[in-house]
């Protein structure tokens, strides 16, 4: 299963308050409070420097950049840099590029079918899963579309 830290943040977090609730011995809460700080400050992601250059890069990159090996390079640079969140968004855009065409077509549809769509939870659930996939243009689209469908 795999957690990110602010899971691991929330569920300490809870059940901290939970054993100091029940009565528990002062000290496991406050060892499961102090996991839950430690969890949440490494979930800020401090040590990643998103000077203005290098946010300029991976924007741009996120934008037009299309050769998966440039992608996993550039990737490979920011998690270096200490970016992980950025990396993982990049080897995400690197795998879109080398799906099989089959795939490709069926992403292709359900984005269509997306845009058809009258029903802005679903065109957002959608937006979600192709956030989720390193689908970012596509994500924003579906979701100016979800935002449209609530004003009419």
């Amino acid at each position: 299963m795999n957690t990110s830290p602010k899971q691991v943040s929330l569920g300490l977090g809870i059940g901290s308050a939970v054993l100091f609730y029940l009565g528990a011995p002062i000290v496991l809460p406050a060892v499961a409070a102090g996991s839950a700080l430690y969890y949440y400050k490494k979930s800020k992601d401090p040590n990643c420097a998103m000077t203005p250059e290098r946010k300029k890069i991976y924007e741009e990159a996120l934008k037009s950049l299309k050769d998966p090996v440039k992608l996993e390079e550039l990737a490979l640079g920011f998690e270096k840099g200490g970016c992980p969140k950025q990396a993982e968004l990049l080897r995400k855009r690197a795998k879109l590029r080398t799906l099989p065409k089959d795939v490709q077509k069926g992403r292709k549809e359900a984005l269509k079918a997306g845009y058809n769509s009258t029903d802005p939870k679903a065109v957002e659930t959608l937006a979600a899963a192709f956030e989720g996939e390193g689908a970012t243009g596509a994500a924003e689209g579906l979701r100016v579309h979800a935002s449209a469908l609530r004003t009419l």
